[in-house]
C-alpha cells in the first residue's frame, strides 16, 4: 500500500531529477556552443553559420525548461494520471492473459 508521504517524495525526487537533467543540459549547450563559436571564428569569421545549432539546440532548452517548472504539466494531456490509467490497463490485460 502507498503511504501518501511516500508518494509524495517519489514526486519530489523525480522533480529534482528532471531539475538536475535540465542544469546539466544548459551547462552542455553552453560549453559546445563556447567551443562551436571559436571554432566558427576560426574556420569561417565570414559567415556565422554557428547561430543554427545555437537556435535549433536552444528551442529544445527552452521547451525542456517549460517541462521542467512543470508548465506543460498543467496543460498535458498525459499527465500522471492518464499514466497511472495506462499501466493499470496493461496491468489488467496482462493479468487477463496470465489466466488464461
Amino acid at each position: 500500500m502507498n503511504h501518501p508521504d511516500s508518494i509524495n517524495t517519489v514526486e519530489i525526487i523525480k522533480k529534482v531529477q528532471r531539475l538536475r537533467a535540465f542544469y546539466s543540459h544548459v551547462l552542455q549547450y553552453v560549453v559546445v556552443m563556447l567551443l562551436l563559436s571559436i571554432l566558427n571564428f576560426i574556420i569561417s569569421p565570414d559567415y556565422i553559420w554557428v547561430i543554427w545549432p545555437a537556435l535549433g539546440w536552444g528551442i529544445g532548452i527552452v521547451l525542456q525548461g517549460l517541462s521542467t517548472i512543470g508548465l506543460f504539466a498543467k496543460m498535458a494531456i498525459f499527465d500522471s494520471h492518464w499514466e497511472q490509467k495506462q499501466i493499470n490497463k496493461r496491468l489488467a490485460s496482462l493479468s487477463q492473459a496470465q489466466t488464461k
